[in-house]
């Protein structure tokens, strides 16, 4: 464009590249030890920079291992996050601190004959250092020691950064990143005789390093991307081992239990009084353990489906319907206002209807409707199948109390269970549970 947003752009980068060229200037024709403090400022600014841009990249990394335990990281994996770093010349060296007690121990570096060596946690090692980032007060001239003697030979070329963080044990960790700098003097003395072919190299190894970084930033965000994936995995099968775990304590201890109540209840009132007593005991412990594994099974199934009952019990019921059976679901506008204990009885009762229908009637079509009556406000679900049906007034087979149950779970709410089914003719449940306030 050459209109007035042409003008927008174009007069900042004149001004940018007029301001430029006149610091080079001033900068070539002015060397000076003060410009000499200019640039060991500079490249103390750009390898704090560097190491903050790559500490931002592979923290996540290295603060997931528990470097106090020896199998609590991996080696291999925490260097492969720093390869690209490395082999790029980004970085020269690295070295992964481990500190405790006032002593500092390397755990990690690309030399391994560094790992493993010991000092006291003093200067940037020091436990008071700021966690989470690098300060300038970090990024040291390398010194002349055994410490350093695999970078002692580029020690006017390098600044040692620290950056210092926790890892997943709660252990204090330090990253010291190598980072090489220009010349320092000399490259201003370089620069003050050669500022064409200088500015050349800048532009071409920021040209270099651009994929680089790109790579870096896709790299890093494919990883996040992984770690989302592994974590909707990882919900996933934790609420299906929770509804296969619900699933198995409903069909197997709590119908036992329940029929052990039957039993009871039948036997109680066949005995004497003396043995009348003792069954009504044990039938009062087996009340409460069915109501305990009720509680544990209601906290491992999602208590209700979330958002408009409409929407969502639909869903919840199909997961249990095989591809052969018709499923049809009507919420009335009232029924779908239901909130609390009546929303989640309303729900795990569907479920538990639709299920038994599905297990032991073979039907070809369920339809399953919920309303209010505002008159007696009460909300009723009604729940009819063309399946096998059988004879409500014989006693259930044994293992299969779960309309027993569910009766239980209703008369406990001041509500009612009622079963119409003959045999060959299909089955209708209905549930009618008082709703206070769903009168007009």
């Amino acid at each position: 464009m050459t209109g007035r947003g042409g003008v927008t752009w174009r007069r900042p980068v004149l001004r940018h590249l007029a301001v430029t060229a006149l610091i080079a200037v001033v900068a070539v024709a002015g060397a000076s030890p003060g410009m000499a403090s200019a640039a060991r400022a500079s490249s103390v600014r750009e390898a704090v920079g560097t190491a903050s841009a790559v500490s931002a990249t592979v923290i996540d990394t290295l603060s997931a291992a528990d470097y106090g335990s020896s199998d609590g990281y991996h080696r291999a994996h925490l260097l492969e996050a720093l390869d690209p770093f490395l082999r790029s010349g980004v970085l020269l060296r690295v070295k992964l601190w481990i500190i405790s007690d006032g002593t500092a121990r390397i755990v990690v570096s690309d030399r391994p004959q560094l790992e493993g060596f010991t000092r006291a946690a003093d200067g940037p090692l020091a436990s008071a250092a700021p966690v989470g980032r690098a300060g300038e007060g970090a990024a040291l001239a390398v010194p002349d020691d055994i410490e350093h003697r695999f970078e002692v030979d580029h020690r006017n070329q390098l600044l040692e950064v620290f950056t210092t963080f926790r890892d997943a044990g709660d252990n204090l960790l330090s990253l010291e990143t190598y980072v090489p700098t220009g010349a320092g003097a000399a490259a201003w003395q370089v620069a003050r005789t050669q500022l064409p072919s200088l500015l050349f190299v800048v532009l071409g190894a920021s040209a270099v390093a651009l994929p680089l970084t790109v790579s870096a930033t896709r790299r890093s965000r494919r990883l996040a991307a992984q770690r989302a994936d592994l974590a909707a995995i990882a919900a996933a099968v934790r609420d299906r081992q929770h509804r296969e775990l619900a699933r198995a304590l409903h069909d197997g201890p709590i119908q036992n239990l329940a029929a052990a109540g039957i039993v009871l209840s039948d036997a109680a009132a066949a005995r004497s009084d003396a043995g009348g007593h003792r069954m009504a005991t044990a039938r009062e412990i087996v009340r409460i353990s069915i109501a305990e594994l009720r509680a544990l099974t209601g906290g491992l199934l999602p208590a209700a489906p979330a958002g408009d009952l409409a929407e969502s019990l639909p869903g919840l019921l199909q997961e249990h319907v095989g591809g052969t059976v018709r499923l049809d679901v009507t919420v009335s506008a009232a029924a779908d206002l239901i909130r609390g204990p009546h929303r989640v009885l309303v729900s795990q009762a569907a479920l538990e209807l639709v299920r038994n229908a599905v297990r032991h009637g073979g039907p070809a079509r369920i339809t399953v409707t919920v309303t209010v009556v505002a008159r007696r406000q009460e909300v009723v679900l009604v729940v009819r199948d063309d399946g096998a049906g059988f004879n409500p007034g014989h006693a259930p087979p044994d293992g299969h109390f779960g309309l027993a149950l569910l009766a239980q779970a209703a008369a406990t709410a001041g509500g009612t269970l009622s079963i119409t089914s003959m045999p060959g003719a299909g089955c209708t449940a209905t549930v009618a549970l008082p709703v206070p306030g769903t009168g007009a």
